[in-house]
């Protein structure tokens, strides 16, 4: 009987001193649950709250062997559901999308430049869908090529009216999740505004239904631009869609791949003010008249929006970038929700991005399938290199 009363007094004593499992605020509106986050993660118990990467090897544009191939530059990437790589140059005498399989072998080049069936002027974005085929973008020439992944040309598609400026996936139903623009007003020119859209079309981009939208000044022709107000981003896990408007605050909005809302993800933040070192590039002069025009143009915010980007994994995990910076300068912090829309991590990672103007900058999200993580980075040497790691969750 001791021996009884001392196990269960041993057992009550490790549940009073186990990590409290938080209650999760949740809340209805309108039939669509909220998940409502705070500034730290919840605590679940079984959750995974740590990420840690373990390089496995990299695509590196310093390398002797890569440039001989013709690789001496890369801008964006995808992987196909088997690891194998393709990296797309947009500037190349050569093929522009470059293969390589999941131990990072070189195994061929395809995409010629040209205007012929199968070739393209420029390169734009390169992606793969799960079902063998890879989509190349050649934004010269508002179109689309398809090819296996062999590199076979299969065909193109011509995009519409609607300027169709980036796939993301292919969903569950062989329908694209795309991100398109239209300019307004559409009778007057120059237009003053742009309008951004991100929603579901068919194969032939016929528009099905819209997700999310965004309305901003033309840089061409509008009065004054508002800097880093513009963020409309999207992503896609094997059963969801997510979409996020950074004018709305700290909130991703969550479909189901037929596009009907199924939650609303928010988090609680701390606004960022603008660092000095954006200040200054905006407040310098610039020596090519166009840009000097659209700086004086810009208004510059006080602070920054809640993030900058998105992606999610093929668990269905969502990574948040956001604007504070790491120890590392090349890295930014994300914020991890776990499927259910639940804030259970955070973490730095590599992010690379191209400056355009000094208003814009392109970004190469990473990709996170089969266990890995792959992010585009630029070395101090300031050659490019795709790192590969294995995402080890605890």
């Amino acid at each position: 009987m001791k021996k009884i009363t001392a196990g269960l007094f041993l057992s009550v004593l490790l549940v009073l001193n186990a990590p409290a499992q938080e209650k999760i605020d949740r809340t209805v509106e309108n039939g669509v649950e909220v998940i409502n986050n705070h500034l730290q993660p919840y605590k679940i118990k079984g959750e995974p709250t740590t990420l840690t990467l373990e390089r496995i090897f990299s695509i590196d544009t310093e390398n002797d062997d890569i440039a001989k191939l013709g690789l001496v530059d890369m801008e964006s990437f995808d992987v196909d559901s088997e690891g194998n790589i393709y990296v797309i140059r947009w500037r190349t005498d050569q093929n522009h999308i470059y293969k390589f399989d999941k131990t990072g072998r070189f195994l061929k080049s395809f995409l010629r430049g040209g205007q012929g069936p199968g070739e393209i002027e420029w390169g734009g974005s390169v992606f793969a869908t799960d079902h063998g085929e890879i989509i190349a973008k050649d934004p010269a020439k508002a179109k689309f090529l398809v090819f296996d992944s062999s590199g076979k040309f299969l065909r193109e598609v011509t995009l519409p009216k609607v300027s169709a400026v980036g796939i993301d996936s292919i969903l569950s139903d062989g329908q694209y999740l795309v991100s398109w623009q239209k300019a307004e007003p559409e009778d007057k020119f120059p237009q003053d505004y742009l309008h951004n859209f991100v929603g579901i079309m068919t194969s032939d981009f016929k528009e099905i239904k819209q997700l999310g939208d965004m309305r901003f000044t033309n840089p061409m022709s509008g009065k004054q631009m508002h800097a880093y107000s513009d963020v409309l981003t999207f992503a896609s896990s094997k059963d969801s869609v997510f979409v996020a408007n950074a004018e709305k605050g700290y909130e991703i909005l969550v479909y189901d791949h037929a596009g009907k809302l199924v939650r609303k993800i928010r988090k609680g933040y701390k606004p960022l003010r603008v660092p000095d070192s954006i200040k200054a590039n905006y407040e310098r002069p610039a020596a090519n008249p166009r840009i000097e025009d659209l700086r004086k143009r810009t208004i510059l915010p006080d602070r920054l929006p809640p993030f900058r980007n998105i992606f999610a994994d093929d668990e269905g995990r969502l990574y948040v970038m956001t604007w504070e910076k790491s120890q590392d300068p090349r890295e930014y912090m994300y914020d991890i929700f776990n499927p259910k829309g639940v804030f259970v991590a955070r973490t730095s990672l590599d992010n690379y991005y191209i400056s355009g103007s000094f208003k814009r900058e392109y970004e190469t999200n990473p990709t996170a399938k089969n266990g890995r993580l792959y992010c585009l980075r630029e070395k101090e040497s300031g050659f490019k290199e795709l790192v590969v790691y294995r995402m080890i969750w605890k």
